[in-house]
């Protein structure tokens, strides 16, 4: 321990006198400001159109998820804000990172500064790029360019004393817990970490269960704004010019299906369709269009509904970001968050270099022992022998999977246990007791699922309950 703290002495410099005290926290408060305002100009947009749509496609007589009445609270600016927050510290704190990675780069080696010119701004034009490769993106570039710029602009008007990373080198107190703690989780990811991660550290306490509850109240909003058109819950379509009556009504029987709607008064449908000899031609809002053949679209309507959508998708490369940033961004913010806090407590028993040494430490054993829980929670199946009592489990992990594994359920009792599990106050209870329903395939459950969808307050029970509806197999028809 003795050779440590004097190796630290001696070629390192303590990481909160560099990395906190306002020197890197002033520059990425900055970059989470200005990302957290430009997602709130994207969700309000987003959520205006939201708001439209669900009141044209229930005028023309359709079920819209979410519905009008739900849809109304998204122009609430705290519902905003919150929603926001997704973007913010995720994508805004990874871009923040990086901007006070390479501005102490920069600063750290004046010889290279051309070369390390040139790979910032390579790389900030490759995201640009890429952002407008499928035609230009008006609020996702702007995102990416006003976060780095509002970082470099605060730099030039008041310029702190940044890390010197020719000097100072990495301090390993700091450091090394996060490179163990990043290659376990870059080792051990997969897509269900996120579910397991929910059920074995959120779902186990209040603060977590807190956590959850504001996730799954503003994050569908988030989602919705940067979804392509095919993976929306209900789409509009408009028709554009005259059509036989004949071929109308035929096309019209098809886009319905498929969760396309005819709304001949929306300003900004989802698509518009038109025919003539050559084919049936898509066109965007935007301007893009594509023919195809009238057998072949026919014959195939999901797999040319779908290529024109992931055509015409301007979030592709958005998304991918913040997927990135979830499982980097995010978590490095935790990770100095709890660093920070954890030195300057220990800094009240301790000196700084023990107080620094004494924080990696905490936070390598709290991060193993999260990867611990997640990776090692039980995942056996469940004994259905008693399912009034398990499905009224105070466990919601026990209640979840109860639901789960009530989906192929051959008990008497199930369907009607399941129906009281929709009603669960806990947002993941119900919803999976909603999936469950529908894939029972017990088309005497449609009632059911469209009357709760109907009468629910919350987008997400009702985004289920719809998905429900459709495996069940039932269709959108005008109640006009």
């Amino acid at each position: 321990m003795h050779f440590f703290l004097n190796l630290m002495n001696s070629h390192l410099q303590p990481i909160p006198s560099r990395w906190f005290n306002g020197h890197v926290w002033r520059p990425i408060v900055t970059g989470v400001l200005a990302a957290q305002i430009i997602a709130m100009v994207l969700l309000w947009n987003s959520n205006q159109r939201v708001i439209e749509k669900a009141w044209l496609i229930e005028a023309s007589g359709y079920l819209s998820v979410p519905t009008f009445r739900v849809a109304s609270s998204l122009s609430q600016m705290g519902s905003i804000a919150c929603g926001g927050l997704f973007f913010s510290l995720t994508l805004g704190v990874l871009l923040s990172l990086l901007t006070v990675l390479w501005k102490s780069i920069w600063k750290g080696f004046p010889r290279f500064r051309i070369g390390i010119l040139a790979l910032g701004g390579g790389f900030w034009f490759a995201c640009l790029w890429g952002i407008n490769a499928n035609g230009f993106s008006v609020l996702p570039a702007i995102f990416f360019a006003a976060v780095p710029l509002s970082i470099l602009i605060l730099a030039s008007f008041s310029p702190p004393k940044e890390l010197n990373v020719s000097k100072t080198g990495f301090n390993l107190p700091f450091v090394a817990p996060l490179i163990i703690l990043s290659g376990v989780l870059i080792f051990s990811y997969e897509h269900s970490v996120f579910v397991r991660f929910r059920d074995a550290v959120l779902l186990d306490s209040p603060l977590g269960e807190a956590i959850n509850r504001f996730y799954y109240r503003y994050t569908l909003m988030a989602a919705e704004a940067i979804k392509p058109i095919h993976q929306k819950s209900v789409k509009t379509f408009r028709w554009n010019g005259e059509w036989p009556e004949e071929i109308k009504n035929e096309m019209k029987i098809i886009l319905i299906k498929k969760d396309y709607l005819p709304v001949p008064d929306d300003p900004s449908p989802d698509i518009i369709v038109s025919v003539d000899p050559s084919g049936v031609t898509l066109k965007d809002y935007y301007g893009k269009s594509e023919t195809i053949s009238h057998e072949e679209f026919k014959s195939a309507p999901s797999r040319y509904l779908d290529a024109f959508s992931i055509q015409s998708d301007q979030f592709t490369f958005f998304r991918r970001a913040l997927l990135i940033s979830l499982l980097i961004g995010f978590p490095f913010l935790v990770y100095m968050l709890c660093y920070e806090c954890l030195f300057c407590l220990s800094q009240i028993f301790l000196d700084k270099n023990y107080a620094a040494v004494t924080a990696g430490a905490l936070c390598l054993a709290m991060g193993l022992g999260v990867f611990a829980a997640v990776n090692f929670h039980d995942t056996a199946p469940l004994k259905l022998d008693d399912l009034p009592a398990l499905s009224r489990s105070s466990e919601v992990p026990i209640r979840i999977k109860t639901a789960q594994a009530l989906a192929h359920s051959t008990s008497n009792e199930a369907g009607e246990v399941l129906r009281e599990m929709m009603m669960d106050s806990q947002v993941n209870v119900s919803c999976m007791a909603i999936w469950a329903l529908g894939s029972r395939r017990d088309r005497a459950y449609i009632e059911t699922l469209r009357d709760f969808l109907l009468n629910q307050a919350d987008w997400y029970r009702q985004w289920y309950a719809y998905q429900a509806l459709r495996k069940l197999g039932w269709r959108q028809q005008p109640s006009r």
